[in-house]
């Protein structure tokens, strides 16, 4: 009886991940960004991110929000004079629960399905919850 439970279960937990953000890992790349975070450059961090996969008869189907984001964190620095180009180095941690499901669309390329990039439009604003979030999965995402 176990096993017949387990295998009933089986695709309906979404599947956790974590990615590295940097320049040589997945990209993100802000638009509409608030006045505190113009031409913001993120260095480096890590993004928590999930994805629905379920076994059908016919193979593999995803969830109706496929991937979204559970957390994140990143360093980023962005100019603090304009007239003297000093920039200086923040740090950011959106911890979970901040992100609903309605907020991400994802798309998909070709396996392997690791995270790419990441497009965050932030809706000029630093409160996550308004911002409208593209994964992009696969291999040339882009």
């Amino acid at each position: 009886m176990r096993t017949i439970k387990l295998y009933e279960n089986f695709g309906q937990d979404r599947l956790a991940f974590s990615s590295k953000i940097g320049r040589h890992d997945t990209d993100v790349t802000l638009y509409d960004e608030p006045m505190g975070m113009r031409n913001a450059l993120i260095n480096e961090g890590v993004v928590n991110w999930d994805l629905a996969l379920s076994k059908e008869e016919w193979g593999i189907s995803l969830g109706d929000t496929p991937s979204t984001i559970t957390s994140m964190r990143f360093n980023y620095e962005v100019e603090e004079d304009e007239e003297s180009g000093d920039y200086v180095e923040k740090e950011w941690e959106i911890p979970e629960g901040v992100f609903s499901p309605e907020q991400f669309t994802t798309e998909i390329d070709a396996f392997p399905l690791h995270l790419e990039s990441i497009e965050i439009k932030m809706n000029h604003t630093m409160d996550p919850k308004f911002w409208k979030i593209i994964l992009y999965l696969g291999k040339d995402s882009y």
